[in-house]
């Protein structure tokens, strides 16, 4: 059995070796495209991959950064990735938190609202002898309250996914179009 200083050196030594090794993986851009990714440094620089779609092919780029030279990278899967002025696409890798937050909005307030409304017509009928308001005032109430609960809920349920987003699309056909005038 390996004591445990030796065990923790070895991790360390791994680590360094594979920052020195990914120092020299890099994607060369030129000075304009470096420019075009500059506002997309945060979410490129946190992503955990990146998936670039281009003349060569789709090409997966794990632990990205974007570097004054290029786009630097751990490791990739895939062809060459060709960005030289040509259409290409680059989605970045993440939480589907947004979506799901959404959805949950949707579901959980729509179902607030009928259950909200059901039991509001069922309290005026049983309580009151009918009434006129409570029952879009009970709609309301317990469908607001849904839809924060599906928002959290959703977010929660969500961000557990992963899912592709494109932050990023090159393409000279839509460039060079232009719109028709009215």
């Amino acid at each position: 059995m390996c004591p445990p200083i030796v065990v923790a050196l070895a991790i360390s030594l791994a680590a360094v070796a594979r920052a020195v090794l990914a120092q020299d993986r890099l994607i060369p851009l030129d000075s304009a495209a470096v420019a075009a990714l500059a506002p997309l440094r945060p979410r490129i620089d946190r992503a955990d991959e990146l998936r670039l779609r281009g003349p060569a092919g789709v090409t997966v780029i794990l632990a990205p950064r974007l570097v004054p030279s290029g786009l630097g990278y751990g490791s990739r899967v895939g062809p060459d990735p060709v960005l030289d002025g040509r259409d290409f696409v680059l989605q970045a890798r993440g939480p589907a938190t947004e979506t799901g937050a959404m959805i949950g909005v949707i579901l959980l307030g729509f179902g607030g609202a009928l259950i909200g409304s059901a039991f509001s017509e069922m309290a005026c009928f049983e309580v009151l002898s009918g009434c006129d308001a409570p029952r879009l005032e009970g709609a309301l109430i317990v469908g607001v309250v849904g839809a924060a609960a599906g928002g959290l809920v959703g977010a929660v349920i969500g961000s557990r996914f992963r899912t592709w987003r494109t932050i990023y699309r090159h393409a000279l056909f839509v460039q060079d179009y232009r719109y028709p005038e009215r």
